[in-house]
């Protein structure tokens, strides 16, 4: 692997399975390493496993790779994030990005005893990032630990985050398996929202609504992680804190769309009676359980006809 690292010529000779083997190897191996010349053939050994490999084969060499420094930490007591570099630094593809932001997150030893030194730091990292693509990336690959505590440092910190991010965030969360932390924080952002001018993010946060309701219909208890349900999840930080033999992924509890729905369709009524054309929101609460007459009666009179 090592001789192969510095023989570019031989690269295109690799089968996919070999390229994979050895990307990961180089990355899982340039952890502490500070060599400008290895650094420079992994960078190009990155760019052609980009050009050649799938994204979603990138994405699923950080998930192995991640399992393999989990175990590493657990033997040395210290995470290795900087082999989740090369994927943070050299891909632009969403899927890549978000997924090593993820991984990453877990990696990072906790400073001064600080569960949140991990997601604190990868947030930190892409506040930084000057493209937005991959800046809407990296928070969504933190959105999707569905954490409260993530999503708590999120929302303390949205006025730092671009408005041209704003957007993409939220779309991208839609799209997310559903959490507690998630809907909580949508419908939060929904009520600071209300009757400000900041490009539209009401009717955005509500289409989200929408599609994790969509998502939390076909409740699987049975799947509590990857099945449908909303699930009130809690992560450990860092993940190869718990033991090989446990799950990093703590869920609490699994409610069904009604059990939600009691929850956040008082706080929409309000929003959607206060608004003169609440489309979006009439769509969330049709979404999340059936609107009251009074309110369907208000949209009556205020929607336009044709």
């Amino acid at each position: 692997m090592e001789r192969l690292l510095f023989q570019p010529s031989g690269w295109n000779e690799l089968t996919e399975n070999e390229l994979i083997k050895l990307l990961s190897w180089g990355c899982a191996t340039y952890v502490g390493v500070k060599n400008e010349v290895r650094s420079e053939y992994l960078h190009r050994l990155y760019a052609h496993a980009v050009k050649t490999l799938p994204s979603r084969t990138r994405a699923q060499v950080a998930v192995d790779l991640m399992r393999h420094l989990e175990q590493l930490a657990r033997g040395s007591g210290w995470g290795h994030p900087t082999a989740m570099v090369p994927f943070l630094k050299l891909d632009v593809d969403f899927v890549v990005v978000s997924t090593a932001t993820l991984q990453a997150a877990q990696l990072i030893e906790p400073a001064k005893g600080d569960p949140m030194t991990g997601p604190r730091e990868l947030f930190e990292l892409a506040l930084d990032t000057a493209d937005t693509h991959v800046q809407v990336a990296m928070l969504a690959g933190l959105a999707a630990l569905g954490d409260r505590r993530v999503y708590g440092l999120i929302d303390g910190q949205w006025h730092c985050v671009p408005r041209a991010a704003h957007n993409g965030l939220i779309t991208s969360m839609s799209r997310q398996w559903p959490t507690v932390a998630a809907i909580d924080f949508l419908v939060d952002r929904l009520e600071r929202s209300a009757g400000e001018e900041q490009g539209g993010l009401m009717p955005i946060i509500a289409l989200a609504l929408v599609r994790l309701a969509e998502s939390a219909r076909a409740l699987d208890r049975a799947r509590p992680v990857a099945g449908a349900g909303v699930r009130d999840v809690e992560r450990v930080f860092p993940s190869w804190a718990v033991p090989a033999d446990e799950d990093s992924v703590v869920v609490r509890t699994t409610y069904t769309l009604a059990e939600i729905g009691s929850r956040i369709i008082p706080r929409l009524e309000a929003l959607a009676a206060a608004e003169r054309f609440p489309r979006a929101l009439m769509a969330a609460l049709r979404a999340w359980g059936d609107a009251p007459e009074s309110l369907d009666a208000m949209w009556d009179v205020a929607t336009p006809r044709c």
